[in-house]
């Protein structure tokens, strides 16, 4: 994977920008999160992450629309449980 170079680190105070976001959501969760993070929270965040890959690309979305739902669903669902892990 590419190192993602930031104008800007984002920090916990500072608001991301909508590009930067977009790259963290789509491209750099995992390799950022996965030690970071309790696992819980982790899947959690990727059910998220999933749902909205699928359907920003256009051929996925029209085939796994159904899926995206069902995992939107799912970490809704989830919310609460990770709210007690926190």
């Amino acid at each position: 994977m590419p190192l993602v170079v930031w104008p800007h680190p984002p920090t916990g105070d500072d608001q991301w920008k909508a590009t930067e976001f977009r790259q963290f959501l789509l491209h750099t969760r995992a390799a950022v999160l996965l030690r970071i993070v309790p696992e819980i929270l982790y899947k959690h965040f990727l059910l998220m992450c999933v749902g909205i890959l699928l359907l920003t690309n256009p051929k996925l979305c029209s085939v796994h629309y159904d899926y995206a739902n069902d995992l939107f669903r799912t970490f809704v669902t989830m919310q609460q449980l990770c709210t007690v892990v926190t």
